[in-house]
Order: C-alpha cells, then sequence, then structure tokens
C-alpha cells in the first residue's frame, strides 16, 4: 500500500515508481474516506511518501496519519520516503513519534532530493540540473525497491541538513501557524479563468469566477496552483513574476493526487 500527498508531482512521481516495481496499490491521501478502516494485506508493505515543507511533513500528512485506521494490521513494516529540495530537518522524529504513538513499526526511512519547486525563497533549478537530480533519484529508487523486495529493515538514509532541530521545530512550527495564509496569492490579468488553480489544489481552498479566490484557510503552501497554472499568472507576493515554473514532468496537473494503478 503506498500513501502519497503531492504538490507539484515529484512525491506522486516516486510513489508511482515504487507502485509500479512493488505491485502495491497508489493512494493518495487526501481521497482516503478516514472513516473507514483500509484493509491491509498479508505480507504487504505500507510506504508514505511526501514531500517536506519547512523541515516538516505537510499538516495534511500529520493528520492523514493520525486519523487513518488499518483492519488486520499486525506489524506490516511502514517505510518513510520525504522528498524535499535539500534535507529533511528533524523529520523522521517527528514520522517516528507518529508512528509509535500509533503503535506500528517503521522499518525504514529516506530522503529524496528532487527539483525545487519553492518559488518564493529562489528559483527553479537550471534543466541540465533538474535532470541531474531526476536521474539519481532514479538510482536511489533502484535501492530502495530493492530493500522493500527483500523486506530489510533498520535502514535509515535522510539528509537532516545542519542545525535540525532549530528548522524544525522553530522554523517549522513558525510556518505552521504563521506563514500558511493565503493572503500573499493573486491572478494578473493573463488568468485565462481555466480552473486548472482549482482542481489542483489538494484542500480545496480555491474558486474560480473570472480570477481565482483564495479562501483564508489551511493552505498547504505546496504551490501546485502557482506551477501548474499554464499562463504563470498566479503570483506569491511581487518576487515570482519572472520565474520559471516546475512541475514533474510526468505528472500532468489532471493526474495529480489522483487514483493510479501499477502498471501489469
Amino acid at each position: 500500500m503506498i500513501f502519497y500527498f503531492s504538490g507539484t508531482g515529484n512525491s506522486q512521481a516516486v510513489a508511482q515508481v515504487i507502485a509500479t516495481r512493488q505491485q502495491e496499490e497508489l493512494v493518495p491521501m487526501i481521497q482516503v474516506d478516514l472513516t473507514v478502516p483500509y484493509l491491509i494485506k498479508e505480507n504487504e508493505n505500507i510506504v508514505f511518501v511526501f514531500p517536506i515543507y519547512a523541515w516538516r511533513p505537510p499538516q495534511q500528512v500529520i493528520d492523514f496519519i493520525k486519523q487513518i485506521e488499518f483492519e488486520n494490521y499486525y506489524n506490516h513494516p511502514i517505510t518513510m520516503i520525504a522528498t524535499c529540495g535539500e534535507n529533511i530537518g528533524e523529520t523522521l522524529a517527528v514520522f517516528k513519534k507518529m508512528i509509535h504513538q500509533r503503535k506500528w513499526t517503521l522499518s525504514n526511512a529516506y530522503s529524496l532530493v528532487m527539483p525545487n519547486n519553492d518559488l518564493r525563497y529562489g528559483n527553479i533549478d537550471a534543466r541540465d540540473e533538474v535532470q541531474r537530480k531526476l536521474k539519481k533519484v532514479e538510482l536511489e529508487l533502484e535501492k530502495i525497491n530493492q530493500n522493500l523486495t527483500r523486506r530489510a529493515t533498520g535502514i535509515y538514509q535522510v539528509e537532516k541538513g545542519p542545525f535540525s532541530y532549530i528548522t524544525t521545530y522553530v522554523v517549522g512550527n513558525l510556518f505552521n501557524r504563521f506563514a500558511r495564509s493565503t493572503h500573499r496569492f493573486f491572478a494578473t490579468d493573463d488568468c485565462i479563468s481555466c480552473k486548472i488553480c482549482e482542481k489542483v489544489c489538494p484542500i480545496r481552498c480555491i474558486t474560480v469566477s473570472k480570477k481565482p479566490i483564495w479562501k483564508n484557510s489551511e493552505c498547504t503552501q505546496c504551490l501546485a496552483c502557482v506551477n501548474y497554472c499554464p499562463k504563470s499568472a498566479i503570483q506569491y507576493g511581487k518576487r515570482m513574476s519572472r520565474k520559471a515554473r516546475y512541475t514533474h514532468p510526468l505528472v500532468a496537473w489532471h493526474q495529480l493526487n489522483q487514483n493510479r494503478k501499477p502498471k501489469d
């Protein structure tokens, strides 16, 4: 069972590779009915794939893990795969604590450096750098799949980065409390009212009439609306207008966070 959450396709692309190789069901977290227990098959791997926002799991991932109920769970191995721009801080510690509270078994954890998609504080990677990172991830996923196939345990290959406690427990907490407002998002006159932003928003906080309107709700700051806009009309503040956008080349907007069965 491969559960995933994705903003611009990086985590979804990783989850798709794992699901295809392991012949496991691919499940977007935002589509799961949390009122119904999820049946876990015998000898099934459970994998959580998600991006890192401000050196922490997205709040939607935290809420999902706290609420999901498994039927027929008996020490099934759980693997965490966190996609990031550079490092993940103390995300592993945060994840371990949640898993322990659910009385589940965490077997392995990995972090994968993906092409940058956060335009608020920088630019996307150059094309050759994107290709270099994706090629490296392809090789790393081969090793992860080998470990899953042979049921390896106790593998923790994560890049915490410098000052990891501060980045996760100070910066990350401040981000969740104060930086998730939607008030800095707006659309320029280049908007064509296509409603792609509304459709890719994982928590449905966007509605479009002539232009998108953001509700001042629990925005994930995933920037799916920004990066998937076909006209680059959606901005976050005044520094983004001339910046290029990034989405994973294998995940089109209509595929984002959708159920996709692994190939035979």
